[in-house]
């Protein structure tokens, strides 16, 4: 059972660590639009039915989506960590794991400041925010829910 907890915590902790490493500046717009790019002229026929126009909207829808998910991901790890590795009550740990995704949100936007070729947007917050928010809303049922059962 103690090596379960480490491992939560552990994933939680290491997926901070690979969000803040893509938020460094090789993964800016300009590296996922190749990327995209790349990927769409595997199968020609797609490829040819984007423009360059439609391949930079796509490539914003799927910039902000990650947002969404990497932050929905990160709020449900961490109430894994808070409530299994922390020992934390259900409803606890889910405050705490929105708390911590939040000023997570933050406190990356403001390191994407220093980073070359990066920028920091106050609506890529409120993205992140919105991932954790719908994901601890998730939560915050299923805890009620069996808690009523």
């Amino acid at each position: 059972m103690p090596m379960r907890r480490s491992l939560l915590l552990f994933g939680w902790l290491a997926w901070m660590g690979l969000m803040f490493y893509f938020s460094t500046q090789g993964w800016g717009g300009q590296e996922t639009q190749s990327g995209l790019e790349k990927l769409l002229s595997l199968v020609p026929f797609i490829r040819e039915q984007f423009s360059h126009a439609d391949l930079a909207q796509l490539n914003f829808v799927v910039r902000k989506m990650a947002h969404f998910t990497e932050y929905s991901i990160l709020t449900l790890l961490g109430y894994f960590a808070w409530s299994i590795s922390l020992g934390q009550h259900s409803l606890q740990a889910v405050r705490y794991a929105l708390l911590c995704s939040i000023v997570f949100a933050i406190s990356d936007e403001f390191h994407q400041l220093f980073e070359a070729g990066r920028t920091s947007l106050l609506t890529d917050v409120l993205i992140d925010c919105s991932g954790a928010a719908v994901v601890a809303l998730v939560l915050q049922r299923v805890v009620l829910r069996s808690q009523v059962s």
